[in-house]
């Protein structure tokens, strides 16, 4: 699993503690001593199932904060949050124009720290020319007749 890997590669451990022993150690007069074995805490990795744990939980999170009305802001990654669609008229395949109701629908606002990253990929993988400008793309011009998603 690759967060197990990156996790590893930062060196990143957990805190596990053990049990203390007591050992009773007796001699042949009957003297007795308690001697007490503690083993310090140690640092183990994380497991898949940790990952697994902490990410499961992470979009339980999410999922629970998104059906109060919350948006979740996640540091260097972006805000997810609901959107207000309102209602619009389409057309599609049918020779009728159909009308969506309002709604909501969820959102994702990236932050500036992946729009870079982003832009950091393209620049070392840059866009063929003849990509660049498609003539043959569809669909801009109905959704400047159609006003296009509104807010």
């Amino acid at each position: 699993m690759r967060i197990a890997s990156t996790l590893r590669e930062q060196g990143a451990r957990k805190a596990v503690s053990f049990p203390k022993h007591t050992f009773r150690i007796s001699d042949n007069d009957g003297n007795q001593k308690d001697f007490v074995v503690k083993r310090s805490d140690a640092q183990v990795l994380y497991t898949v199932e940790d990952i697994y744990t902490v990410l499961g939980g992470l979009v339980d999170v999410i999922h629970d904060a998104l059906r109060e009305g919350e948006s979740i802001t996640l540091n260097s990654i972006g805000t997810l949050r609901h959107k207000f669609v309102r209602a619009k008229r389409v057309k599609g395949f049918r020779p009728e124009a159909v009308t969506l109701p309002a709604h909501y629908t969820p959102n994702f606002a990236m932050s500036s720290a992946l729009r870079d990253s982003v832009r950091v990929y393209q620049s070392m993988h840059p866009i063929p020319e003849e990509l660049l400008y498609d003539e043959s793309a569809t669909g801009l011009d109905d959704m400047i007749e159609d006003g296009g998603d509104e807010e």
